[in-house]
């Protein structure tokens, strides 16, 4: 009840939320009493989530749905503190999350410190993210002092066999990035390595057999959940059989859906049940699943029909980077964001230019292109994550 009540308290500070549905902000009563939110989350965590939508603007809600770099918040130029025009501009991008690249960390006081003054200077509670795959994506394990702990790559996990290292290690991962300020980690990879010859995934996979990859994955979410970091499975519906990297252009594959339901999407169905967070969706083409020649983050086939609804995922959906090669190389900033949202995208990874993302959105929604109905669902799962995770 302590945690609760210390959440719910957090949330009437940061919002005044109006006791009756409907009215315009110069016509809101006072805010609705702290027993009366509490009774709200303690039944209906959703529920309590829709209640904080009511006192949020319509560019709030839009910029909930963006997760960036910090260097979108500033000038371009590489961000280690939060400087005063980063600050100013997180009042006026109020952005749901932040991930820090090996550009932003460069010991453990800094790292620390930049979370900490991002968090101070955002409205409303931050996902704060990072990439901690362990093996060869390690954004902080690299660094002295910075107390994270180097781990194997997956691929050594799963050709050993040991489903409880996959637990430790990820627990470990949660426990240790957790001291820092992180509350997210994009990790475990999901895919299965049906094609060797990839060039993104290799040694990011548990391994071949979709099986191992299933057990390693459902307890590395376990192990990530109990450390209390929230987690993200990728890169749905799975990259292994691709060859070519989506950091640098086009990848294409050929699998059947068919073929994919008895392989590559079991690893993802283990993480699910296992809770995951979000699943991050890959911009690999795969024409037997989009129907269309656009990327799976642009399809609503992948993350509606397929990941939402077939498979019943009930958080938040999250396309990779937009600011990869495979996305610029082919849409604007705009473009992207109205895209891969209408599709069913509930977050948006780091869009190339977030005040034109924000622009295409908000003038979908004027024009009655996407509902406002649409944001709001993608806001409660964004927000009953964060509640159900103690950030708000």
């Amino acid at each position: 009840m302590k945690k609760i009540t210390a959440i719910l308290l957090a949330v009437l500070l940061v919002f005044s939320v109006s006791a009756c549905k409907g009215k315009k902000p110069a016509e809101q009563t006072p805010a609705i009493s702290l027993e009366e939110i509490e009774k709200i989350y303690e039944t209906d965590p959703n529920g309590a989530a829709w209640t904080m939508i009511e006192s949020m603007t319509l560019d709030e809600k839009i910029y909930q749905l963006m997760l960036v770099a910090p260097e979108a918040l500033g000038d371009g130029s590489v961000v280690t503190e939060v400087s005063d025009p980063v600050r100013e501009s997180m009042t006026k991008h109020p952005v749901g999350g932040v991930i820090l690249f090996g550009d932003n960390i460069q010991n453990k006081e800094q790292v620390t410190k930049l979370l900490q003054d991002l968090q101070g200077a955002s409205k409303i509670p931050l996902f704060t993210a990072v990439d901690e795959e362990g093996g060869t994506v390690s954004r902080l394990s690299g660094i002295e002092g910075m107390g994270v702990t180097a781990q194997p790559s997956m691929r050594e996990i799963g050709d050993g066999g040991d489903a409880q290292k996959a637990y430790d290690v990820s627990k470990t991962i949660g426990n240790e990035i957790q001291t820092l300020g992180f509350n997210v980690n994009f990790a475990p990879v999901a895919d299965t390595l049906v094609n060797e010859e990839n060039a993104e995934i290799g040694t990011r996979s548990f391994g071949t057999d979709a099986g191992v990859v299933s057990t390693m994955v459902e307890n590395a979410v376990n192990g990530l959940r109990d450390s209390g970091v929230a987690c993200a499975v990728k890169h749905f519906p799975g990259q292994g059989s691709a060859e070519a990297d989506t950091h640098s252009g086009r990848a294409e594959s050929e699998r059947t859906y068919e073929e994919m339901q008895e392989s590559d999407l079991l690893p993802f169905k283990a993480g699910i049940g296992a809770g995951a967070d979000f699943v991050m969706v890959s911009h690999m083409v795969n024409q037997s699943i989009t129907k269309t020649d656009m990327e799976c983050t642009m399809s609503t086939n992948v993350m509606t029909n397929i990941l939402r609804n077939t498979m019943g995922f009930p958080n938040i959906i999250i396309t990779d980077s937009l600011s990869m090669k495979a996305i610029t190389g082919y849409y604007s900033p705009g473009a992207a964001a109205v895209t891969a949202f209408e599709a069913g995208a509930d977050m948006l990874l780091m869009p190339e230019n977030i005040e034109e993302a924000h622009a295409a959105i908000k003038a979908a929604i004027q024009s009655g292109r996407i509902s406002e109905m649409r944001i709001n669902e993608s806001v409660s799962r964004v927000l009953k994550v964060k509640l159900e995770r103690g950030i708000i």
